[in-house]
């Protein structure tokens, strides 16, 4: 075979291999409903729900970091100043408090307390009590067998302020309560029903003892 016949052969070989073209039925491309299915199989996968709870988990300590914390008192005394003298009310018991050393200020060895205790001050105002922490400085009950005055600093919520009828009620729901000295005691009842002012309340609670008598 003669060079010159080689070389036809060769070039067109070479244009048949340019010309050539690698047709891909339209069916085998991917479709967009494939790949959404694909994905939407993928994102239900638990490793996937498990990734997309971690920035959650991660904030958690973060958000709780961004929460005041509680401070410590650092001085005897109320949350919220009141009229005084104010009466507490609470415990089948009516204390008449003249000053805010008086209402913090509670002997170790008392039966009393601050804590689920209302107050009544002179200006006719409601609070309760919602927590009584112990001031620094005050002495370890044990050291001193309860008969020194521990002092406190009171935490207040101010409450509606009551009519005279429903300071009346607060003050009946005490002296009818079990352990009240004046339970079942008519004398006891018709003295609060006689009351008619704030004034009147602080006044005569100063002597509760003696409404029974």
């Amino acid at each position: 075979m003669s060079a010159v016949s080689e070389n036809g052969r060769l070039r067109r070989a070479n244009d048949n291999r340019r010309n050539l073209r690698i047709t891909v039925p339209p069916s085998s491309y991917p479709s967009q409903e494939t790949d959404e299915k694909l994905s939407d199989e993928k994102m239900r996968h638990p490793i996937w729900k498990i990734l997309r709870l971690i920035p959650a988990l991660i904030s958690l300590p973060l958000l709780k970091g961004c929460k005041p914390a509680e401070r410590s008192p650092t001085a005897p005394g109320v949350s919220i100043e009141l009229a005084y003298p104010v009466v507490l009310i609470g415990q089948s018991s009516l204390d008449v408090r003249d000053s805010v050393d008086d209402l913090i200020s509670l002997k170790g060895a008392s039966q009393l307390n601050l804590v689920e205790r209302r107050i009544l001050d002179s200006k006719g105002k409601l609070y309760s009590v919602e927590r009584a922490t112990l001031a620094p400085g005050s002495k370890p009950l044990l050291l001193d067998m309860g008969t020194s005055y521990r002092k406190f600093y009171v935490e207040l919520r101010e409450l509606p302020k009551p009519s005279l009828p429903e300071i009346q009620a607060l003050l009946l729901a005490q002296v009818q309560s079990e352990t009240s000295p004046h339970t079942g005691k008519e004398p006891a009842l018709q003295k609060i029903k006689s009351l008619l002012s704030v004034d009147e309340v602080i006044h005569a609670c100063r002597e509760s003892w003696r409404w029974s008598r």
